[in-house]
Protein backbone atom coordinates (compact mmCIF):
# COMPACT_ATOMS: atom_id res chain seq x y z
CA UNK A 1 0.00 0.00 0.00
CA UNK A 2 1.20 3.61 -0.67
CA UNK A 3 0.62 6.95 0.30
CA UNK A 4 1.83 10.25 -0.22
CA UNK A 5 4.73 11.81 1.48
CA UNK A 6 4.76 14.87 3.02
CA UNK A 7 8.54 15.50 3.08
CA UNK A 8 8.52 15.88 6.99
CA UNK A 9 7.11 12.12 8.07
CA UNK A 10 9.95 10.26 9.16
CA UNK A 11 10.95 7.56 6.90
CA UNK A 12 12.52 4.56 7.40
CA UNK A 13 14.45 1.58 5.30
CA UNK A 14 14.29 -1.56 6.06
CA UNK A 15 16.91 -2.71 3.55
CA UNK A 16 19.37 -0.56 5.29
CA UNK A 17 17.74 -0.73 9.07
CA UNK A 18 17.86 3.15 8.91
CA UNK A 19 15.75 5.96 10.14
CA UNK A 20 15.85 9.35 7.67
CA UNK A 21 14.38 11.78 10.58
CA UNK A 22 14.76 14.29 7.82
CA UNK A 23 14.91 14.97 3.81
CA UNK A 24 18.30 16.30 4.44
CA UNK A 25 19.57 13.31 6.21
CA UNK A 26 17.93 10.72 3.04
CA UNK A 27 19.71 13.40 0.49
CA UNK A 28 23.00 13.02 2.45
CA UNK A 29 22.83 8.89 2.34
CA UNK A 30 23.12 6.45 -0.51
CA UNK A 31 19.72 4.79 -0.75
CA UNK A 32 18.55 4.39 -4.03
CA UNK A 33 15.60 6.30 -3.89
CA UNK A 34 17.40 9.61 -4.10
CA UNK A 35 18.67 8.11 -7.25
CA UNK A 36 15.83 7.65 -9.02
CA UNK A 37 16.05 3.78 -8.32
CA UNK A 38 14.22 1.40 -5.72
CA UNK A 39 12.70 2.51 -3.01
CA UNK A 40 10.48 -0.18 -2.28
CA UNK A 41 11.90 -0.57 0.99
CA UNK A 42 11.07 2.51 2.29
CA UNK A 43 7.98 2.66 4.60
CA UNK A 44 6.31 6.02 6.07
CA UNK A 45 6.70 5.85 10.05
CA UNK A 46 3.63 6.33 12.16
CA UNK A 47 3.79 8.44 15.47
CA UNK A 48 3.73 6.65 19.07
CA UNK A 49 1.62 8.80 21.63
CA UNK A 50 1.92 8.94 25.30
CA UNK A 51 -1.00 6.33 26.79
CA UNK A 52 -3.02 7.14 29.60
CA UNK A 53 -2.44 5.33 32.45
CA UNK A 54 -5.25 3.04 34.31
CA UNK A 55 -3.95 3.57 38.70
CA UNK A 56 -6.43 0.07 38.76
CA UNK A 57 -4.49 -1.51 36.34
CA UNK A 58 -0.99 -0.23 37.28
CA UNK A 59 -1.56 -1.36 40.67
CA UNK A 60 -3.16 -4.26 40.40
CA UNK A 61 0.19 -6.83 41.63
CA UNK A 62 -0.15 -4.96 44.84
CA UNK A 63 -2.92 -3.96 45.85
CA UNK A 64 -5.15 -6.63 47.61
CA UNK A 65 -8.26 -7.98 46.26
CA UNK A 66 -10.77 -6.53 47.44
CA UNK A 67 -8.79 -3.49 47.89
CA UNK A 68 -8.80 -0.28 45.55
CA UNK A 69 -6.64 2.70 44.68
CA UNK A 70 -7.49 5.41 47.08
CA UNK A 71 -9.07 8.50 45.76
CA UNK A 72 -6.24 11.22 46.53
CA UNK A 73 -3.80 8.42 43.83
CA UNK A 74 -7.19 8.16 41.69
CA UNK A 75 -7.23 11.50 41.23
CA UNK A 76 -3.79 12.30 40.64
CA UNK A 77 -3.64 9.97 37.86
CA UNK A 78 -7.26 11.54 36.42
CA UNK A 79 -4.67 15.00 36.93
CA UNK A 80 -1.61 12.57 34.67
CA UNK A 81 -3.62 11.24 32.14
CA UNK A 82 -5.70 14.81 30.94
CA UNK A 83 -2.18 15.82 30.56
CA UNK A 84 -1.24 13.15 28.69
CA UNK A 85 -4.40 13.52 26.23
CA UNK A 86 -3.34 17.63 25.91
CA UNK A 87 0.22 16.52 24.89
CA UNK A 88 0.26 16.59 21.33
CA UNK A 89 4.16 15.72 20.39
CA UNK A 90 5.06 11.98 19.34
CA UNK A 91 6.82 9.81 21.77
CA UNK A 92 8.42 8.52 19.30
CA UNK A 93 7.85 6.67 15.66
CA UNK A 94 7.86 3.30 14.24
CA UNK A 95 7.94 2.21 10.47
CA UNK A 96 4.02 1.92 9.23
CA UNK A 97 2.44 -0.23 6.63
CA UNK A 98 2.31 2.35 3.85
CA UNK A 99 5.63 2.74 1.60
CA UNK A 100 5.76 6.66 0.02
CA UNK A 101 4.34 6.96 -3.37
CA UNK A 102 7.20 7.27 -5.98
CA UNK A 103 5.08 10.78 -7.34
CA UNK A 104 5.76 12.00 -3.51
CA UNK A 105 9.19 10.97 -2.98
CA UNK A 106 9.94 12.54 -6.46
CA UNK A 107 8.12 15.67 -5.78
CA UNK A 108 10.37 16.15 -2.48
CA UNK A 109 14.02 14.94 -3.97
CA UNK A 110 13.96 17.01 -6.51
CA UNK A 111 13.04 20.18 -3.95
CA UNK A 112 15.99 22.07 -3.37
CA UNK A 113 17.49 22.04 0.75
CA UNK A 114 17.29 25.34 2.19
CA UNK A 115 20.63 25.93 4.21
CA UNK A 116 20.09 27.15 7.94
Amino acid sequence: MEKDWDGTQPLYSVQLDKYFWSLDELLKSSHPAIYGSDSSDLRLCEPVYFDEINPDEHYIDILPEDEEVPNEIYDAFEELNKKIREYKAAASWQPGEYKPTTQSLKKWLSTPIKEG
